[in-house]
């Protein structure tokens, strides 16, 4: 490159100047590496599909101890472009005591499946009349020959059965008007769960106090109660009425149990006594009391009897209870 200065100073004068530079060309330069790209994925020939328990059923919402039952399981396949063989479904109780198959097998053979389908298998089950309430859980096992394993678990609630019932009752057969009796209901839980929100009502025709309702809780198993309410005539002839027992089962659902009765009404005893009488009149209590009327006397032999009658049915609460026990001792031994 050539480079020419110059300068006015009266005269004209130029200066050249040659500036080179070196210069490395190459007239083919080589092409860049290119960067690799990754290797497609191949899919795989055959996509299997995996199987697992859709559903399962068992008769209702529980299955009652000691008895036997049908637990159905349905199978279900995702998809996928090939079949699994030899599908096999089996049933592992763990360390659960109380279940077991009342005939079959605990392996059944499926075969071939294709994918997106579904298939039911059933086994025929039993639970011991002994086994606690409560959930059973079980573990469903599914093998096939080219795809993946894969285990389901399931629970299966277990009851026992209701053993619930009015044992004993006493009321009274015969009442005069204006007279209160009692009426006494026995009930007992022999069964292996409690009974819930447990009430009494009492409920009747020519009740003077009818509606009479009591709250009694819940009632373990193998527990026996009482309840008594009072009876009051509205007239004389008969009263004919019923106990009325509502509680909730294991299951939550609500019962009742009903225990009638029947009592006749006499009119109010005339006990024939004229206070007026001058002959029911003793001249020696009017001067030792000479407060005291006839009535007053006549209501102190009412009291007393009130109280003969009152132990009366104490005496008899006692032998209903040794009776009861009795029964229990029996029913025990059986």
């Amino acid at each position: 490159m050539e480079i020419q200065l110059s300068s006015d100073d009266g005269g004209v004068s130029t200066t050249s100047i040659t500036i080179a530079q070196c210069m490395d060309v190459n007239p083919n330069p080589p092409e860049p590496t290119p960067t690799p790209e990754p290797a497609p994925t191949e899919k795989p020939e055959y996509d299997y599909p995996k199987i697992l328990v859709k559903d399962f059923s068992f008769g209702g919402n529980s299955v009652e101890a000691g008895k036997e039952f049908t637990l159905e399981l349905t199978l279900f396949t995702t998809s996928g472009n090939a079949n699994l063989q030899d599908v096999m479904v089996g049933l592992n109780f763990g360390e659960l005591k109380g279940v077991s198959l009342a005939s079959g097998s605990m392996n059944t053979y499926v075969g071939e499946m294709a994918p997106n389908t579904t298939k039911t298998i059933s086994y025929k089950m039993i639970t011991d009349a002994t086994i606690e309430p409560g959930a059973i859980s079980i573990n469903v096992n599914l093998t096939s020959k080219n795809g993946e394993a894969a285990t389901a678990p399931i629970s299966i609630p277990v009851t026992q059965p209701e053993r619930f019932d009015i044992t004993n009752m006493e009321a009274p057969e015969t009442i005069m008007m204006g007279e209160e009796g009692y009426l006494s209901v026995t009930f007992v839980n022999k069964g292996k769960s409690a009974i819930n929100n447990l009430s009494a009502e009492i409920q009747g025709d020519n009740l003077a106090n009818p509606g009479q309702s009591q709250f009694l809780g819940n009632i373990a198993a193998g527990t026996e109660n009482s309840v008594d309410f009072s009876v009051l005539a509205a007239a004389e002839g008969t009263i004919n009425g019923k106990v009325i027992l509502s509680y909730e089962d294991a299951k939550g659902e609500v019962k009742t149990l009903e225990k009638e009765f029947s009592c006749t009404v006499e009119p109010m005893m005339d006990m024939g006594i004229d206070p007026m009488d001058p002959g029911m009149m003793d001249p020696t209590v009017t001067e030792t009391a000479p407060g005291m009327p006839v009535w007053g006397w006549v209501l102190i032999v009412v009291g007393v009897a009130a109280v003969v009658v009152v132990v009366a049915v104490v005496v008899k609460k006692k032998q209903k209870a040794k009776k009861l026990a009795q029964l229990e001792d029996e029913d025990e031994d059986i």
